[in-house]
């Protein structure tokens, strides 16, 4: 009787993996498609980059970085907000190291264009325009 409840266990446990893990997976590439506008991708494959690199948002919106940079099985980035037309920090925000699969979140709730770079590759930089 105790193999009969184990072996019923365990199919309720293939059946919720196999049943629900794709559904959450689903919602999650639904909503990361559906708010591209609002999400930034940290890439590397022919040289790191932001993708989008310039994203227009509305003031009090969330922008979520992305590190899908599985490069040489990955590499971490750091974003963090410069003033404009330099790569010195202005203190706006500042992700840390955001690892391959991590993702880093930030509002704006001031209307102004915010510069942002890469501390790591400070050569690769991005603009917000917060409406």
């Amino acid at each position: 009787m105790k193999k009969t409840k184990k072996a019923g266990i365990v199919l309720i446990a293939i059946f919720f993996a196999l049943v629900i893990s794709p559904g959450v997976a689903l919602s999650e590439a639904y909503a990361t498609n559906n708010s591209y506008k609002k999400t930034v991708r940290i890439a590397g494959l022919d040289g790191v980059s932001f993708i989008p690199n310039t994203i227009n948002i509305t003031k009090g919106d969330i922008i979520v970085f992305i590190n899908v940079d599985g490069t040489n099985g990955g590499i971490a980035h750091s974003i963090v907000s410069v003033q404009i037309g330099t790569t010195l920090p202005d203190g706006i925000f500042d992700s840390g190291l955001i690892k391959t699969g991590q993702s880093f979140r930030v509002s704006f709730g001031e209307p102004g264009i915010y510069e942002y770079i890469d501390s790591i590759y400070p050569n690769i930089s991005g603009t917000i325009h917060v409406l």
